[in-house]
C-alpha cells in the first residue's frame, strides 16, 4: 500500500481539532470478523478527565494548529475487506467519509465498529451500562468530544454518520498519545495502546504503555480484563489481515 501526505477533501463539516501529527504516520486496521460487542468508547472518560491535569487533554490542544489540515492517508482508500460483518460494511461511504475527516484509515474505523457494534444496529445500547450508538460511546464520553470537536456526540448518539464520526475523532486522539509505541510494519502496540484507551479511557493509557516497556505482552498490558479482551479482539482483527 503506497501511503501519502494528502489533504483531506472535507464535505461533511470539519471536527475542531483532530489533525494527527507526523508521529502517527500509517496506521492502519485491516478488519476481519468480530463476533461479540463489549463495552467501550472509552466509557471511564467522564471520571478519568477529571482527574488529569495536563497530560491527555495537553496533547490534544497542542497537536496541531487550526488551519490547512494534513493528513496521513493510503492512495487510494481501499475498499472494506468483505469479511468485515455486513452490519458493519453497510456503513462503508460513512465510515470512509469519517475516517477521512481526521485523517484515519477507514479500516481502522471499521474495525473499531466491528469490535463495538458488528451487528450495525445504529440504536445499539449496552444494557445497564448505557453506552450508545456504533461507537458506544458513554454521555460522559459523547459530551466531553462533543465539546473538543464541534460534533453533536450526545445529543446525536444514535445517529450513525455522527456516531462514526465522534469514534473516529476520539481514536485519533488517544493515536497520539500513543504514537511512541507505533512504528513502520508494527503499529499493533499503539492501535492496541489506543484502543484500550478508548475501552477503558484516556487515565489508563500512561500505565498501559509502562506496562508494554517493562515487557508485558500487549494483550495482556491493559490494567483491566475486560479491556484486555477488547485489545485482543481488536488485535484478533489486525493480525488475521496480516498485519503486526
Amino acid at each position: 500500500m503506497n501511503w501519502t501526505l494528502n489533504r483531506s477533501k472535507r464535505q461533511l463539516p470539519a471536527p475542531r481539532d483532530a489533525r494527527p501529527t507526523a508521529t502517527l504516520g500509517a496506521m492502519a486496521v485491516v478488519g476481519g470478523i468480530v463476533g461479540v460487542s463489549i463495552l467501550g468508547g472509552g466509557e471511564s472518560w467522564g471520571q478519568a478527565e477529571t482527574t488529569l491535569t495536563g497530560g491527555f487533554a495537553s496533547a490534544v490542544q497542542t497537536a496541531a494548529a487550526p488551519g490547512a489540515a494534513l493528513r496521513f492517508a493510503p492512495t487510494p482508500p481501499p475498499p472494506l475487506p468483505r469479511t468485515l460483518p455486513q452490519g458493519v460494511l453497510q456503513y462503508e461511504p460513512l465510515i470512509m467519509e469519517a475516517a477521512a475527516s481526521v485523517g484515519l484509515d477507514p479500516l481502522a474505523l471499521a474495525a473499531l465498529v466491528s469490535v463495538e457494534c458488528p451487528s450495525g444496529n445504529a440504536g445499539c445500547t449496552s444494557p445497564g451500562i448505557g453506552a450508545m450508538g456504533l461507537t458506544q460511546f458513554m454521555p460522559g464520553t459523547a459530551a466531553a468530544v462533543a465539546q473538543r470537536s464541534g460534533l453533536p456526540c450526545l445529543a446525536q448518539a444514535y445517529d450513525p454518520e455522527t456516531s462514526l464520526r465522534c469514534g473516529a475523532f476520539h481514536f485519533v486522539e488517544l493515536l497520539r498519545q500513543c504514537a511512541d509505541l507505533w512504528a513502520p510494519g508494527l503499529e499493533g502496540p499503539a492501535l492496541a495502546c489506543a484502543g484500550s484507551g478508548y475501552n477503558a479511557g484516556p487515565g489508563t493509557i500512561g500505565a498501559f504503555k509502562a506496562a508494554i516497556r517493562s515487557g508485558v505482552p500487549v494483550r495482556e498490558a491493559a490494567r483491566y480484563s475486560e479491556t484486555q479482551r477488547w485489545v485482543t479482539l481488536f488485535l484478533d482483527v489486525w493480525e488475521g489481515a496480516g498485519r503486526h
